[in-house]
């Protein structure tokens, strides 16, 4: 029976109680409200509007390229959200809790586990969310990349921590943004040094990865082209696992005639050279032809006992332990930080690694 157009509708309300009844009177309501709505439909009344059915909210896409910022420059960045881009250096790896440390810095100064103007820390339960091997590899050092997130400072170190996929995103280095943050520092081509060759001894393995960065980079800034010789030709490996590096040739090829200075790059490994044969002759053969001759950290106990310190002012790691072995050969051992002789350097600290390559390029420029 349908109701006259002056009929009283009498809305129905929900009625809540306690007790279980308030849910049947509630139930009881709504089927009465759905009643009348069907009943004024059938007798021409107005019907109502459709209830619109809910659909998501599409994700927009993205017309604007990030822009990323070049690794170097993260410390001017502090609390800001933004990407930076450059190319991994080194990937350090802990096992428990699972995270690992991309150090994009060459210069490091730090034997920590993360050091430099910029590193990314990268937390995960399960490395299969980052990569599809599951576990970071050596394979990653080198590669390129973004990272996503808040710039932070902890403890002086500039850092991004990474705790979600999408926060980092391993790139084409030729797709960079900031080429500069890109380069490999190793890759340079050797440079035509038009102001002469420096010659870098390394151990084969236990070189000091800072000092050997350092001198190298301070080498080839003042143009003079680096050579670096080991006992043999397979790579050798820095003090802190940093670094691998490839010698150009082996201590027994070395012509000393060729090079306007010899270096040699101390760390805990270079006590392997204290009495070879091979390094003696080339500390030798140095001083006899003029050759500016270098040494740090560990390393002039080595020109020590090679017989090139004799009444030389020289210092060393740590002076206590090791200025007898200088004094027995002869030398004045000092402790200082970074001594010049004459066209003999040498440097007692890793720290002081930038102070003494200028002072060996100093003795290379002047008398």
């Amino acid at each position: 029976m349908c109701l006259r157009k002056d009929a009283m509708i009498v809305r129905p309300r929900i009625l809540w109680r306690r007790g279980g009844g308030g849910v049947l009177w509630a139930c009881l309501a709504v089927a009465v409200g759905v009643t009348l709505t069907v009943v004024l439909a059938a007798c021409g009344g107005p019907t109502p509007s459709p209830v619109p059915t809910p659909t998501a909210t599409p994700t927009p896409v993205p017309t604007v390229r990030v822009q990323c910022i070049p690794w170097y420059d993260a410390p001017d960045h502090i609390g800001e959200t933004t990407c930076v881009e450059g190319r991994v250096f080194k990937v350090r790896i802990a096992n428990a809790p699972r995270f690992a440390f991309f150090l994009f810095d060459p210069s490091f100064t730090s034997i920590d586990y993360c050091c430099g103007k910029f590193y990314a820390w990268v937390r995960s339960e399960d490395w299969c969310e980052y990569f599809t091997d599951c576990r970071i590899t050596h394979e990653l050092d080198g590669v390129c990349a973004h990272v996503f997130g808040t710039v932070e400072k902890e403890m002086g170190r500039i850092r991004i921590v990474v705790t979600d996929r999408s926060q980092i995103e391993i790139i084409d280095c030729a797709t960079c943004q900031n080429p500069q943050a890109c380069i490999d520092p190793w890759a340079v081509p050797t440079p035509v040094g038009d102001r002469g060759t420096v010659l870098l001894i390394i151990a084969p393995s236990g070189f000091n990865d800072d000092v050997y960065a350092k001198v190298r980079a301070a080498f080839g800034a003042a143009r003079y082209t680096v050579v670096v010789a080991s006992r043999s030709l397979d790579p050798a490996t820095g003090d802190y696992g940093l670094l691998e590096v490839q010698p150009d040739l082996a201590l027994a090829d070395v012509d000393v005639a060729d090079y306007d200075a010899v270096v040699f790059v101390g760390g805990r490994g270079a006590t392997v050279y204290w009495d070879d044969p091979q390094a003696h002759r080339i500390a030798r053969q140095a001083v006899e032809q003029g050759k500016v001759v270098a040494a740090v950290t560990t390393a002039p106990v080595i020109l020590a006992r090679a017989g090139v310190l004799e009444g030389r002012r020289a210092t060393v790691y740590d002076p206590a332990v090791h200025c007898p072995a200088l004094e027995a050969g002869g030398a004045i051992c000092t402790g200082e930080r970074v001594q010049r002789d004459g066209r003999i350097v040498t440097a007692r600290l890793e720290q002081a690694a930038e102070q003494f390559a200028e002072t060996v390029v100093e003795a290379l420029e002047g008398p």
